[in-house]
């Protein structure tokens, strides 16, 4: 046996690989502890993928029985873009594995391990930490694990852990589980024994679910919400994600408000060739306070056609002026004291921009005298056109607007608005003159 005071050499070995990630979460606010993977990081990557690099401070080398390699003094094991480090290492060249000891860190493009321990197996791919703590990139999760394995297809599993998607020092939501798979190639995480914790209060508990950790849409059950107010009581809500299609889908939404009763929320959103858009339902189908159902509906649609026009459509319209008061849930809807209702149509030609709209509003504001409340447009109509260089820098243009004001008070009317102009562009290197004339016209 033979002792050397320092050590670097290279092996050609199989890899190690992979890192899982996970989705950016939500609103989050207290620490699993502390991130000691912030607190340094190795020095640089090798883009070599196929070279394994060890560097200690001390090794002892045995042939007999068995060829193997004992590391000691600090440990560096570098392979391509994956980095790690411990107090001790020992290799085994039967089995082809590595093992580390005592303050291990583990760090790749996507994923920060800090750990008692850890196991490297290079021919079939698995990556195992004891009593470890992550950090995935580039979504921000992390936690700890009891038991941590990462293998060569795309997986990583935990035993005994807490996760949570919260920013650092923030713990807000944090998931515990006996297991919990990240299946980074299907986008799927499942968990197993199920603890979900707000604030340190446990709020839900399941033997099985699975979540998404990557950006692809899930079916599934959202982040519940929960408050209160003097109005309604306590509210809790608990909405549930319909992933229909890839252009569309729904959020279906029991909010059971403590004074009032059951609230169903509704929410469908579709995206095709030519068309967006999203509908809103919400109906409280007999509020107990005041002893009636109310409801709100919306729509906001956009169609785009390929010869210049354009269709928008935006319209609400709530069951009483008091329901945003007493179901908005939100200081700006509280605000509210009308809502738009209107169609357009619109065309945006080289030359000519054509515009038809028709437009209501609903008044909510019952201080709002009816002489006061806005004017429907039924219709409204405006066409802007221009040629701007005729011939020898003479251009023309029109502005003209056709509009019929109505409501149940107060005048009431048609008003036209005509404005032909003829302009005259005369330019010249370094100065430019453009005198114009222009004649408006507007009769009621």
């Amino acid at each position: 046996m033979s002792r050397f005071p320092t050590f670097s050499a290279v092996f050609l070995l199989a890899c190690w690989s992979v890192a899982a990630h996970a989705q950016d979460s939500s609103v989050c606010a207290a620490p699993l502890g502390g991130n000691p993977l912030d607190n340094t990081r190795f020095d640089g990557f090798d883009d070599d993928d196929a070279v394994v690099t060890f560097e200690a401070g001390a090794i002892e080398a045995s042939m007999l029985p068995e060829p193997s390699v004992d590391m000691s003094g600090g440990v560096i094991v570098r392979r391509g873009q994956r980095l790690a480090g411990a107090d001790a290492a020992s290799y085994d060249s039967d089995k082809q594995a590595l093992q580390l000891d005592g303050n291990v860190r583990y760090e790749d493009p996507q994923t920060e391990i800090i750990s008692d321990a850890a196991y490297f197996e290079y021919t079939s791919g698995i990556v195992r930490f004891d009593g470890a703590e992550f950090l995935i990139q580039p979504s921000g999760a992390r936690g700890a694990a009891d038991l941590l394995q990462i293998s060569q297809q795309g997986t990583l599993d935990l035993g005994g852990v807490n996760y949570t998607t919260c920013p650092p020092d923030s713990n807000d939501w944090l998931l515990q589980a006996g297991e919990i798979n990240l299946d980074t190639n299907a986008g799927v995480g499942t968990a197993r024994d199920v603890k979900l914790r707000f604030q340190g209060v446990p709020i839900l508990w399941a033997p099985y679910f699975t979540f998404p950790i990557s950006n692809a849409r899930k079916s599934g059950v959202l982040t519940p919400t929960f408050g209160s107010s003097g109005r309604s009581g306590t509210a809790i809500s608990i909405p549930w994600y319909w992933n229909i299609r890839p252009n569309m889908d729904a959020t279906f939404t029991p909010r059971w408000l403590s004074s009032r009763g059951m609230q169903l929320g509704n929410e469908f959103r579709y995206m095709t060739e030519r068309n967006l858009g999203d509908v809103t339902f919400d109906f409280l189908p007999n509020d107990e306070i005041i002893g009636d159902s109310r409801h709100l509906l919306a729509l906001n649609h956009r169609t785009l056609w390929d010869n210049g026009w354009r269709n928008l459509v935006d319209a609400r319209d709530v069951s009483d002026s008091q329901y945003f008061e007493d179901l908005g849930g939100s200081l700006s809807l509280t605000s509210i004291t009308h809502l738009n209702r209107s169609v357009i149509f619109d065309y945006f030609g080289e030359h000519w921009q054509l515009f038809g709209r028709v437009q209501d509003y609903q008044t909510l504001d019952e201080t709002i005298v009816a002489d006061d409340e806005p004017y429907q447009r039924l219709p409204q109509i405006r066409v802007d056109g221009r040629y701007p260089d005729l011939f020898y820098g003479l251009g023309v243009g029109f502005e003209g607007e056709l509009v019929n004001f109505d409501r149940d008070t107060g005048v009431t009317g048609w008003r036209m608005h005509a404005a032909p102009n003829v302009e005259w562009a005369i330019e010249q290197p370094g100065w430019f003159v453009k005198p114009a004339v222009s004649l408006e016209y507007t009769q009621y």
